[in-house]
């Protein structure tokens, strides 16, 4: 079996209080170029977060960091990674989610729309999907939806795409993120046969 099939998955920890953040590290593939530049993404990601949170928010009391593997098969890594910061006298903490989906063999970063066919109309056939599960969830939004953006985060898992939203961003902080979950078989017409999804399936 090839070695860029999947990868080894080892946690990393960022204990610098108030930081304490988990995130992966990649091992096991038959291209150390490869393993590097994996990681070295992984890793300005996760770093991206925690500046961003930092800078966001005075007298950090607490950042708690986690990842999910959402998928490691068929040459694809897909991760999804959570930062929850807590500040002084805050009613609440807030956290982000952010997600990178990797191909094993080349360490390629799949954009949005490479998971689709050039030319295609993915974004009106995705927004169907949306809109309908949002009438069929009875998912109460705190502004209308119009439409899913063209550098739209996502993760893949061995079934579906998943779309998500930040917290606020169409519903309130204690419904908690957003996700709609796309099953390949609603969407095989418009995928990229050059893609990731196209692997999976």
């Amino acid at each position: 079996m090839d070695k860029c099939y999947s990868a080894k998955i080892k946690d990393v920890l960022i204990n610098k209080p108030p930081v304490k953040v988990t995130y992966p590290r990649v091992s096991g593939l038959s291209n150390p170029f490869t393993q590097v530049t994996i990681n070295e993404k992984i890793r300005s990601l996760v770093y991206s977060m925690i500046n961003e949170q930092l800078s966001n928010f005075e007298n950090v009391v607490e950042m708690l960091g986690t990842y999910e593997v959402e998928l490691n098969q068929k040459g694809i890594l897909s991760i999804s990674f959570e930062n929850y910061t807590y500040w002084y006298h805050a009613a609440h903490g807030m956290t982000i989610k952010r997600s990178i989906t990797l191909d094993l063999c080349t360490g390629e970063t799949y954009k949005f729309k490479e998971l689709f066919t050039p030319g295609s109309n993915y974004i009106t056939k995705l927004n169907r999907i949306v809109k309908e599960q949002i009438a069929e969830r009875e998912i109460l939004l705190i502004e209308d939806f119009e439409s899913i953006d063209r550098d739209q985060e996502y993760y893949l898992t061995p079934n579906a795409l998943v779309i998500y939203y930040q917290l606020y961003r169409y519903t309130p902080y204690a419904y908690g993120f957003l996700k709609f979950e796309i099953p390949y078989s609603e969407i095989n017409d418009i995928i990229n046969p050059n893609g990731p999804i196209a692997k999976l399936i």
